[in-house]
């Protein structure tokens, strides 16, 4: 080998290129289809648990109400009701609220006879643990769901359940539970001021009869005929305040009361407590609306003292600090400026209670209702106005007591019959009041769409579920099949195999998988056997790719990463392929640990060879033999003896000579190296040769080894021709495009190409026979077929080991061989690296079957295997 090309060479195995790490589409393509069962496993088992639980899962049923809900009503007066006056929030947020409350639930359970409901199994309603016992109504609130439409009183809800039938009467009580609840709570607080007036109006009468007898009782026991006008006066003031004094308390009280009995309500609603006035009181911003309002109502009550301060139509007046005297009433009255500042004050009032009003509100929440902010509002406001019109009573009565005796308890007595008299008729009116309103509390809700029997269940979905499923499964399959993929280090096919040789390093042929006839005297030399096959073909190309390159006395050997990876069969079918080719071929079996290629040639294993003549010098005349008598071409030099170190052989320097006298006798020398993972003797035979093949096995070289091997001989300076991919099944092969990697078409098995030999999937003529069709197989069934091979090999020849006669029985001829160029080939050399056209190579193919001499047995009467 000249130094040129073992630097070409030594450039490829060095330089060779790694494609980036990841996964393209078209692989991930090819993944799902090489492992297309694991997909259909992952959808099978995804789509058999939908299933599962479409049978397994209880149907439920739905069943739905829709409700116009008018507002608890608000106003306490007459006003309000005789004109139609809403002064609440259109809002219905409280009482939607309720719709899902402890106590709606609870009496809508009440109203149904649950013994007339049952499970799917049977079991009624009214065993405790169907509606989940004691937690019956938090579960029975879970699949109660409440909509409202937004900005009216439209409230829609629905309930789901595994019987129709109760979750259509549930609905329906739970509307007539829910109208109830509403409607009592509107009449609770009015209710409770009338009771409240009631109870309050015989305890007057009795006060007032008191009065009235102390008054006439002190008359009778006096000589008092009259009192002054000052005393009249403070007197009258007194009673004014006294009487304005006295519905507001009243006021204020059936405030508090109502306020009281709507914490009730809310309180057994379940919805958590309210904020109290108390808690109310200390938010500063009411504290400062507060002292506002005193401010503003202090100022009005001196208006209100003035104008009320006239005896009998007197133009004297007396003030409550001391006498006016000499100003008519008129001039305060009709004085424009007092008018305006009156009806300023009023309307200041207003607006402050108003925003008191609002900040109660926005403190208490949207979900409480406007009945309960106003009254706190109301009881607020009416404390203030209490506690100004006390203050100014208390000024007048302070000025009544510099009186004489008699004539204060007088006024005093007097004060009180008034008094009296007025809460009487004002408890009246307003107990009148309280029962009209009372009365006019009606219905607050109104069904508009009633609870329907649900004819389907809405749950479980099974289209829904089936389609989920379905598409979850395929993605689960994906995804099995890419783990199952991740965990087989096998080289599955050449797309994977070319990622880790590089670019650099060819692919020199794939060989599909060979079965091993059992009736052939050759089971494995299919070149031999069956010529014209399609398998015969793929070690063809590889022997017109070595034919090609011109070297003479050319030296190769050809190596796998481990055992059982169909190396020597490989190396076998090649040389037979050169003899037939008309070159003289020697094959020397290099595997001295595990010697093999005379069991491929039938022949007995000689109990001498290489290693004797290497150690022992025993004459190779005496070692080369003829393995296949009608190809005179070929001969083979046994392993021989079997040496402690193997490593010692290769490393000797005797080897290098042999080598050098043998290749003036032959074309090509191949030599059957160890694979590496067994063998270390590998580096060294690969230094003596022209360049290295390495097979690899599709299905059985893992991609960890075979990477091991290019990183050890890319170190070591062995050159690399190029690999083999061997045993590819259907699948293993994808065509390459020149930009990427492009999936095309499945070569398998699908043989053919127009060549004539009949060895495809359909029947073909040959010699008056008819092949079968080939069925499709999957690539697990053509590893289950090469473990089979495996354990059958040496089994399957018929006949007996035969002793092969010598190739030089009368010593070796010394003259030098001269190569013969085949151009039928069209082989480019760039950069020491072979590249084979694959379209021209296959022509040439053809053109070499057509030769008498290639055929290598017999031209006439060949059939197919």
């Amino acid at each position: 080998m000249n130094e040129e090309q073992q630097k070409q060479n030594q450039s490829v195995n060095i330089e060779y290129e790694r494609e980036e790490e990841g996964i393209s589409l078209s692989e991930l393509f090819q993944i799902i289809k090489s492992r297309f069962k694991w997909c259909v496993v992952g959808f099978v088992i995804v789509l058999a648990l939908g299933i599962a639980y479409i049978k397994t899962t209880i149907p439920q049923y739905e069943s739905s109400a829709t409700i116009l809900v008018d507002p608890i009503k608000q106003s306490s007066t007459m006003d309000s009701i005789l004109t139609g006056d809403v002064t609440g929030s259109k809002k219905i947020a409280t009482e939607a609220e309720l719709i899902t409350s402890s106590l709606n639930i609870k009496k809508a359970l009440s109203l149904l006879d649950l013994s007339l409901y049952h499970n799917n199994e049977g079991v009624p309603y009214s065993d405790g643990t169907i509606l989940g016992g004691p937690n019956a109504v938090a579960s029975l609130k879970k699949r109660l769901a409440i909509t409202t439409v937004k900005d009216t009183n439209i409230v829609k809800f629905t309930f789901t359940d595994s019987s129709p039938l109760f979750a259509r009467d549930f609905v329906q009580m739970i509307c007539s539970s829910y109208d109830d609840i509403l409607t009592s709570i509107s009449k609770d607080s009015k209710s409770a001021q009338r009771q409240f007036i009631e109870n309050q109006i015989p305890v007057n009468d009795a006060e007032l009869k008191k009065a009235n007898d102390a008054l006439g009782e002190f008359r009778e026991n006096t000589n008092i005929i009259e009192l002054t006008d000052k005393t009249s006066l403070l007197v009258s003031e007194n009673v004014y305040y006294q009487m304005r004094l006295e519905p507001l308390q009243m006021e204020y009280k059936e405030a508090q009361v109502g306020i009281e009995q709507y914490q009730k309500d809310w309180k057994e609603s379940g919805l958590g407590p309210l904020p109290t006035v108390e808690q109310l009181k200390q938010d500063p911003r009411i504290r400062e609306e507060l002292a506002k309002l005193q401010d503003l109502l202090q100022e009005l009550v001196m208006y209100d003292a003035v104008n009320a301060m006239t005896v009998g139509g007197s133009s004297n007046m007396v003030g409550g600090t001391g006498t006016i005297i000499g100003m008519n009433n008129s001039t305060i009255n009709d004085t424009s400026q007092t008018i305006s500042r009156i009806s300023e004050l009023t309307n200041s009032i207003l607006q402050l209670k108003k925003t008191i009003l609002d900040s109660v509100i926005s403190l208490c929440g949207k979900k409480v209702g406007d009945n309960y902010d106003q009254s706190i509002a109301r009881m607020l406001a009416t404390e203030v106005q209490i506690a100004v019109l006390q203050d100014r009573a208390d000024i007048y009565k302070n000025e009544l007591g510099q009186l004489p005796g008699l004539q204060r308890k007088l006024s005093e007595l007097q004060r009180e019959v008034n008094v009296y008299e007025s809460v009487g008729l004002k408890l009246r009116d307003m107990l009148q009041e309280t029962r009209l309103v009372e009365a006019a509390v009606s219905g607050n809700v109104k069904v508009i769409d009633t609870a329907s029997f649900p004819a389907s269940p809405v749950s479980p979905n099974k289209l829904l579920i089936l389609a989920v499923s379905m598409l979850l499964g395929l993605a689960i399959g994906v995804l099995l099949a890419l783990f199952v993929d991740m965990h087989d280090d096998t080289i599955r096919n050449n797309v994977q195999l070319k990622k880790i040789q590089g670019a650099k390093i060819p692919l020199l042929s794939w060989i599909p998988f060979i079965q091993i006839p059992k009736d052939k005297e050759y089971p494995t030399l299919v070149v031999y056997n069956d010529p014209l096959s399609f398998e015969s073909e793929r070690f063809k190309l590889v022997a017109n790719l070595l034919y090609s390159i011109e070297i003479a006395g050319k030296i190769y050997s050809i190596t796998s990463c481990g055992m059982s990876e169909g190396k020597s069969t490989v190396i076998a079918n090649v040389a037979v392929s050169l003899s037939q080719m008309g070159k003289k071929v020697l094959l020397v079996d290099g595997d001295l640990r595990a010697p093999s290629i005379s069991n491929f040639f039938n022949i007995k294993n000689r109990k001498f060879g290489l290693v004797d003549n290497v150690i022992k010098d025993v004459p190779l005349q005496e070692l080369i033999v003829k393995p296949i008598d009608d190809i005179p071409n070929l001969h083979l030099l046994p392993a021989g003896s079997k040496p402690l170190v193997p490593v010692a052989i290769f490393s000797n320097p005797n080897l290098k000579k042999i080598l050098e006298k043998l290749k003036s006798l032959y074309d090509f020398i191949i030599i059957d190296a160890p694979p590496l993972l067994y063998a270390s003797e590998l580096f060294s035979v690969g230094k003596m040769t022209d360049g290295l093949i390495i097979t690899v096995r599709a299905g059985v070289t893992s991609r960890s080894s075979l990477s091991d091997l290019f990183e050890t001989i890319s170190v070591s300076g062995i050159p690399v021709i190029g690999t083999i991919f061997n045993g590819c099944f259907p699948g293993s092969i994808v065509s390459i495009s020149n930009n990427g990697h492009g999936y095309g078409r499945n070569y398998g098995y699908g043989y053919g190409y127009g060549y004539g030999y009949g060895y495809g999937y359909g029947t073909e003529s040959d010699g008056g026979k008819k092949r079968k069709r080939n069925r499709h197989r999957s690539p697990n069934w053509y590893y289950r077929q090469y473990i089979k091979d495996l354990k059958n090999r040496g089994k399957v020849a018929k006949k007996e080991p035969i002793d092969p006669i010598l190739a030089f029985p009368d010593g070796l001829p010394m003259e030098l061989t001269t190569p013969v160029f085949n151009p039928l080939v069209q082989v480019h050399r760039r950069a020491g690296v072979i590249v084979t056209d694959d379209a021209t190579a296959l022509e040439a193919l053809s053109q070499i079957e057509k030769d008498q001499q290639a055929s290598g047995k017999k031209s006439e009467g060949v059939s197919g295997h």
